[in-house]
């Protein structure tokens, strides 16, 4: 990690479907921030069922041509046994940002996710740098949730973030993802 410098600090704070989110640049002389923030939310774990209100719901706020590829997207994961679809194959993380947002949409609610019931969950931390042409390096993390599967899915989450630097210098950061 390129060490905290001598110029101001600027935190970014956020929540989203639950969680919060800090992301802290500093130790520069100028600005740095994002371009564009992906929801860290939609590379988590999907749940293992979803009542079939909730897809249905989100479907059908959908026009003709998204609603068929989204439900094609929503049933390579899950099937209808009943009134719930039941996950049949875990989503890669890649994927899950596809299903999530259709979730979202359903009014499913995420703060009662599986991933978080029942643990005591820790903040991630990811260390990082902002390279002066605006390139996100040294991406590392810190301290763990004490679940390596939701610390994968912070980190990818993260890295689909863009950035910019106007400090003419490599700019150290600290991005906290509290669940």
């Amino acid at each position: 990690m390129v060490p905290w410098g001598e110029g101001n600090s600027y935190i970014v704070r956020k929540a989203e479907r639950g969680s919060g989110i800090e992301t802290a640049f500093g130790g520069a002389r100028g600005t740095v921030g994002h371009n564009i923030y992906v929801p860290v939310s939609d590379f988590m774990p999907l749940p293992s069922s979803v009542p079939a209100s909730v897809f249905e719901r989100a479907i059908a706020n959908e026009k003709p041509e998204t609603a068929s590829q989204r439900k094609r997207d929503f049933l390579t994961y899950y099937e209808l046994k009943g009134d719930t679809y039941v996950i049949k194959k875990e989503a890669p993380l890649d994927k899950r940002g596809l299903i999530w947002p259709l979730l979202d949409a359903g009014k499913y609610d995420m703060s009662q996710s599986e991933y978080k019931k029942g643990k005591n969950l820790s903040p991630v931390i990811i260390g990082f740098t902002i390279t002066k042409d605006n390139q996100l390096k040294d991406v590392q993390i810190l301290q763990s949730s004490g679940d390596p599967e939701l610390d994968s899915a912070v980190q990818y989450g993260f890295t689909r973030a863009s950035f910019w630097n106007k400090t003419g210098d490599t700019v150290p950061g600290k991005f906290t993802y509290y669940f």
